[in-house]
């Protein structure tokens, strides 16, 4: 039998071709003025329809960046708030215990963690005292008055600034 007649019409939308549809038939002459008109219109409403789906695929992208961008957003005022909490407490007059406890239940409102300690390092003698801690208590962490930070968590060539992991 093979193909006798053949169709191609594009589709479009508001003068952009957004795809072309083929027709064929065994029949020759199948395609005759008012069948073509029928699939111009088709085509045409495909067009449209084509043209819907895709703004609607847009509108689900940018929503989703919307609400991509609305999480940051709150996550970043969490942890301003947290940054202007911690400001407030450390230019309390509170005694430097109530300090600290203020100010590690911020900070773990934005970090994880088992333990919060503050120690005073000095690195001429290379000895470090707790001079505050909240959190867990973890025995390779604690330390006494005048402890050498060597053989401790810190590494033994530790430099203030550097995180240990």
């Amino acid at each position: 039998m093979g193909i006798k007649a053949a169709l191609s019409l594009p589709i479009s939308a508001d003068g952009e071709i957004l795809a072309v549809i083929s027709f064929t038939s065994g029949n020759k002459g199948h395609f005759s003025q008012s069948r073509t008109q029928l699939l111009q219109f088709i085509g045409n409403t495909l067009g449209i329809l084509m043209q819907n789906a895709k703004l609607q695929d847009r509108q689900a992208q940018d929503m989703a960046e919307i609400k991509n961008r609305e999480r940051e957003l709150r996550n970043l005022l969490t942890e301003r708030k947290v940054e202007v909490n911690i400001g407030r407490i450390i230019s309390s007059p509170l005694n430097a215990t109530d300090v600290y406890e203020r100010f590690s239940a911020e900070v773990r409102k934005i970090i994880d963690f088992d333990r919060i300690g503050l120690y005073n390092i000095d690195l001429e003698r290379g000895l470090i005292e707790t001079r505050f801690h909240h959190g867990e208590d973890l025995p390779e962490s604690r330390t006494a008055p005048g402890l050498s930070y060597r053989g401790t968590f810190l590494p033994p060539h530790w430099n203030p600034g550097i995180p240990v992991c």
